[in-house]
């Protein structure tokens, strides 16, 4: 005869405990991720005002290819940005007027698409009218910058030190005022 109670009973402890260990399974493997998020985020460089600039190599839309070393002698903006961004959205207009307030005084605009299509940013370009030169991240240019987000803007003064970071929207005033005092420089 065959005990009932424990045919029936042993199945579900067998099923509790494997659930158990799925879950603690589950639990490891985000545990880890995080980790390695963590661990990947800290190899990023932490650039502060006053390093200097990292160097690269980009091609631009329309095909001008730029090196960070012809850049030197001119201050320079950087802008990581992508259309998806809101924040991105209501910066283009403050950073196109400072790009044309700027630009005869030999300043040098670069906006580094993030993320993005071809598509998306084709029309973004268009919806804002941005003139100034826009190249995509093809190379890994937010790596070497240690973006962590879009927006993200670098003021780099006329000897390739970073002169000012902003991590989100800019303050169209602390950029000209950035790049006032990197002129008179």
């Amino acid at each position: 005869m065959v005990d009932r109670t424990t045919s029936q009973t042993s199945p579900d402890r067998a099923g509790r405990r494997n659930q158990s260990k799925v879950l603690v399974i589950i639990v490891a493997v985000f545990a880890i991720a995080a980790l390695i998020y963590a661990f990947a985020g800290s190899l990023r460089p932490k650039l502060k005002v006053g390093d200097t600039a990292p160097t690269f190599k980009v091609t631009t839309r329309n095909g001008l290819q730029i090196d960070s070393a012809m850049l030197r002698g001119s201050p320079v903006v950087i802008n990581f940005f992508a259309s998806w961004c809101k924040p991105c959205q209501e910066e283009a207009a403050d950073l196109e007027a400072i790009w044309q307030d700027y630009r005869d005084q030999g300043v040098i605009f670069l906006g580094i698409t993030y993320e993005d299509t071809e598509k998306n940013i084709v029309a973004f370009i268009e919806q804002h009218g941005l003139s100034f030169h826009i190249a995509d991240d093809r190379d890994g240019i937010a790596r070497k910058f240690g973006v962590t987000g879009v927006p993200e803007t670098y003021v780099i003064g006329r000897q390739g030190t970073l002169l000012h970071k902003k991590l989100g929207a800019i303050d169209p005033a602390t950029v000209r005022a950035t790049l006032d005092s990197a002129l008179s420089r």
